[in-house]
């Protein structure tokens, strides 16, 4: 076991903007900002969502000034590379952290803090904003509980397409209701399909949407992958693909 300290000297941190933030002052939305001003109650958890992811991210500066880090923030849908840190912080929930992680393409650590626990799921984050001074020790010390997860890379005729995935993908048509007509092998098995698409899921993304289609959770640390054909299309004596390999 390395219980050499960590160091922690540049630290990249991505972080979300609130709904209130996105519909109000960046699309500037008339009906919500309409709603908003008129004290709706459809839309209290806007405002509430944005004290809260407000908060977090003055509480994660703070943390890290008073450590002397230097700090690059990135907004989460600039998607910037995060090279030549030590640390990669996601602050906002797993939407967040995962896209956060499509920037990462080295063995960078990356530690997701929950920042708006009214509007958001934290499930693959480290801990909420209030922790994190707390998480960062632990994070020096080797003491943080670590998990090394599998992703996919997602070739087109040979190329790769686009960054690294966390959780899962999804094939189908560019239409929802269009079919999708594949070839799927696996392990010697090979079928041709007709259906609504299919998932292909990293065990970490075996909790989310393939889990919803009626899949399997699976250790975020396996080295499985998982596959969910969705609303697949199947003439007398066919039978239906599911498949964890």
């Amino acid at each position: 076991m390395n219980h050499t300290r960590r160091r922690l000297e540049r630290v990249q941190v991505v972080y979300k903007k609130s709904a209130s933030e996105l519909y109000v002052k960046k699309h500037r939305d008339p009906r919500v900002t309409d709603l908003i001003e008129r004290g709706d109650p459809s839309v209290q958890w806007m405002l509430q969502a944005h004290a809260e992811n407000q908060e977090a991210l003055q509480l994660v500066k703070g943390a890290l000034k008073a450590r002397g880090v230097q700090v690059r923030w990135s907004y989460r849908a600039k998607k910037e590379g995060c090279k030549g840190v030590d640390l990669v912080l996601a602050v906002g929930g797993d939407g967040t952290l995962l896209e956060a992680a499509r920037m990462v393409f080295d063995d960078t650590p990356l530690m997701g803090i929950h920042s708006t626990p009214t509007a958001s799921v934290g499930y693959l984050c480290a801990g909420h904003s209030q922790q994190i001074d707390m998480l960062l020790d632990q994070f020096l010390d080797r003491t943080i509980s670590e998990s090394f997860v599998t992703r996919l890379d997602v070739h087109c005729n040979g190329h790769v397409v686009g960054p690294p995935v966390l959780n899962d993908i999804l094939y189908a048509s560019p239409s929802p209701a269009a079919t999708a007509r594949y070839h799927l092998s696996w392990n010697g098995f090979s079928e041709e399909h007709r259906s609504s698409g299919v998932w292909i899921a990293t065990p970490v993304g075996s909790t989310a949407a393939v889990l919803s289609a009626g899949g399997q959770r699976l250790d975020p640390e396996s080295t499985q992958l998982q596959f969910r054909v969705r609303e697949l299309y199947q003439p007398q004596g066919h039978i239906r693909c599911e498949m964890v390999g």
